[in-house]
């Protein structure tokens, strides 16, 4: 029997009214949470440019470079939960270092990466004599010293400290160009070293590896004129290398003005596959990911800026994806079963109570594996993140720059 159109109405809109009271809307059930304070381990030394930290139980261990008059010296330094200085290593193959990436191995050894050039000899740093007008006046004599010019750090070195600040091995291989080291990653028998390389047309990413006595095969370049690579991860045998791109590479040209790129490669360095991202009118970059596939980077379209995470399958296929708005890239990190990204916020956030920056403020969010936000964290003192790490003891630990400078902070997330 045919229904009546006004009893069919009556019924859509009793159990539209019911729908409203047994289901909240997609806002209601958006979590909110408010903002909890990290708490402040250092301010750091402004001569000591740290680059990085890594973090086991209780300690933090920090990585950069001293600028001298004359060298520069790659440094590992290690401070309590407290701030408390345990032990300071100089990092120093006799020539200019810098030391920019730093991994633990299984062991708890410390392996630090960065560049270095060729040491000055002796020969070089002798003073000439010149007489400038022997004929004239042969007794006016004058010393001139000889300034020597800086080499190039055309040298890839790699640092192995004990985790009680003993220097176990350095090993360096020249490259022929000048080079960033911006990510490590040791495996039982290998060393993996990536970042920036300095070429004829501009700039590239690339990859090294050595073993671990420090037998280093040929430097593997990746792009010829606009490339970084930033960061790597393991995925089983294979390495993970995030970054960027505005040139055609592997034969997938660009999609946007500069793309974000994971490239795969074999524990052996051999190239597996890539994959892009494909927005057309933006600027994209990924900086770092974890090994659960949780990768931080940015979108710039204009003068609009975001930071960007996203979760990936196992097979580099995204599951979720979540942009926020910002003063530069998002980092990423794993604990547990959740994921953590830092970035410098200048904008309210849906869920996040209260939080209204009027200037770029460093956020910390907790979101679970499926992307629901769980927790947030920031300290007025910090801007934007350099570096990020994870121990069951400190909970998350940020290296990031501010007002006051560089700093250390800590929050716990249990």
């Amino acid at each position: 029997m045919p229904v009546n159109p006004v009893h069919r109405l009556a019924t859509l809109a009793l159990v539209a009214a019911l729908t409203v009271g047994l289901f909240p809307s997609a806002q209601a059930v958006i979590p909110s949470v408010s903002v909890k304070p990290m708490t402040l381990i250092s301010h750091l030394e402004k001569q000591k440019m740290a680059q990085g930290l890594l973090v086991k139980k209780d300690l933090i261990y920090l990585f950069g470079t001293t600028a001298g008059s004359e060298n520069s010296d790659g440094y590992v330094q290690a401070i309590s939960a407290q701030g408390e200085v345990k032990w300071t290593l100089a990092l120093d193959t006799g020539g200019d270092d810098i030391a920019t990436a730093g991994s633990f191995d299984s062991y708890g050894n410390i392996w630090i990466a960065g560049a270095s050039a060729a040491p000055v000899t002796d020969n070089e740093n002798e003073a000439t004599t010149y007489n400038p007008s022997s004929a004239l006046n042969p007794d006016s004599i004058t010393v001139v010293p000889k300034i020597p010019l800086r080499a190039d750090s055309n040298f890839v070195t790699a640092w192995l400290v004990s985790p009680k600040g003993n220097l176990l091995a350095t090993y360096s291989t020249n490259v022929g160009r000048v080079t960033l080291a911006s990510g490590i990653s040791i495996s039982t028998t290998t060393v993996s070293i990536v970042g920036v390389a300095s070429t004829a047309l501009g700039s590239s990413g690339f990859l090294i590896q050595s073993t671990r006595k420090g037998i280093f095969g040929k430097i593997l370049l990746i792009g010829k004129r606009d490339t970084e690579i930033n960061s790597l991860t393991r995925s089983g045998r294979n390495l993970l290398l995030f970054g960027s791109s505005s040139e055609t590479l592997f034969g997938k040209s660009r999609a946007g003005t500069r793309d974000g790129l994971i490239a795969t490669f074999s524990s052996s360095g051999k190239f597996i596959s890539m994959i892009r991202s494909f927005n057309a009118n933006s600027s994209r970059s990924w900086q770092n990911g974890t090994s659960s596939f949780f990768v931080g980077g940015d979108a710039v379209a204009g003068s609009k800026i975001e930071a960007v995470v996203t979760k990936y399958a196992t097979t580099l296929t995204p599951r979720w994806s979540t942009r926020y708005l910002s003063a530069g890239p998002a980092m990423t990190l794993d604990f547990l079963s959740s994921h953590l990204l830092f970035f410098p916020s200048i904008g309210p956030i849906n869920g996040v109570k209260y939080w209204k920056p009027t200037k770029a403020q460093l956020l910390s969010l907790i979101v679970d594996k499926n992307g629901l936000l769980v927790g947030a964290f920031s300290f007025k003192g910090a801007t934007s993140p350099i570096a990020v790490a994870y121990s069951r003891e400190l909970g998350a630990v940020l290296l990031s720059q501010g007002p006051a400078g560089v700093s250390v902070f800590h929050a716990l997330t249990l």
